[in-house]
């Protein structure tokens, strides 16, 4: 007796539905290494926030933290490889260092030391008569990427202190809000002000126009900013 059409359909698609359950389960992909380590400083063995530690042929990257501590995943295809790792810092000798990527947590600590590059030479005319006194004052130009690359000074905590704290402070939009009444206004020492910036002490501003602070000190009353006299001012306080 032959079957009906519609049970012989029935029993393909239950061998259909059926046949993905034997299939065997896909292989999970492998668990990234993690490189660690640590940077400090030759001199005193302190370590060093913000140095950059690079694996330049696999393209990873990271930055020490407080400790000077670092951490990279290092894919597992990458294992078996021996690559260049190098840890640098602004004012501070890069170092590097050959590391064969193999299973299991790696560790690689490096110590940086200072280097001085370049000697800066400031000198007076104190001794000088004549025309000499008149003559003018020699300067140094310095390109964008030299200021970039000068870095700070000793091991750089105060500066990566300060970008720390920066980093911490974002701009959130706001939108849809009344800011018809919106003022940058501000008190500073009991006294308001029009914005909460002003104009720093800069010295010798006799340089760039006649009885210069008095020039900066009417511009930030009319503005109604802050303003710092210079201890190295021409006018008398």
């Amino acid at each position: 007796m032959k079957r009906p059409a519609a049970a012989l359909i029935a029993h393909l698609v239950l061998y259909a539905l059926a046949a993905p359950l034997g299939a065997q389960a896909p292989t999970p992909a492998a668990e990234p290494v993690i490189l660690s380590g640590r940077v400090t400083a030759a001199q005193d063995g302190s370590p060093l926030r913000g140095a950059t530690v690079t694996l330049e042929a696999l393209g990873l990257s990271a930055t020490t933290d407080a400790e000077g501590r670092y951490s990279l995943a290092i894919p597992a295809d990458a294992l078996g490889r021996t690559v260049e790792l190098r840890a640098e810092s602004p004012g501070l000798t890069p170092s590097s260092s050959e590391i064969t990527l193999a299973p299991g947590p790696l560790t690689r600590d490096f110590s940086l030391s200072f280097q001085f590059a370049e000697t800066i030479t400031v000198g007076s005319r104190a001794r000088a008569t004549g025309t000499e006194v008149q003559k003018a004052v020699p300067v140094d130009v310095f390109t964008a990427e030299e200021v970039q690359t000068a870095g700070a000074a000793e091991t750089n905590l105060s500066l990566e202190s300060n970008r720390q704290s920066f980093r911490e402070y974002r701009f959130i939009p706001n939108v849809m809000v009344d800011i018809s009444r919106r003022t940058t206004a501000t008190t500073v020492f009991g006294r308001e002000y029009a914005a909460p910036f002003g104009i720093a002490p800069m010295g010798l501003s006799a340089l760039t126009a006649y009885r210069g602070d008095i020039v900066l000190a009417k511009a930030a009353e009319e503005a109604n900013v802050p303003n710092i006299m210079s201890g190295s001012s021409l006018i008398r306080h």
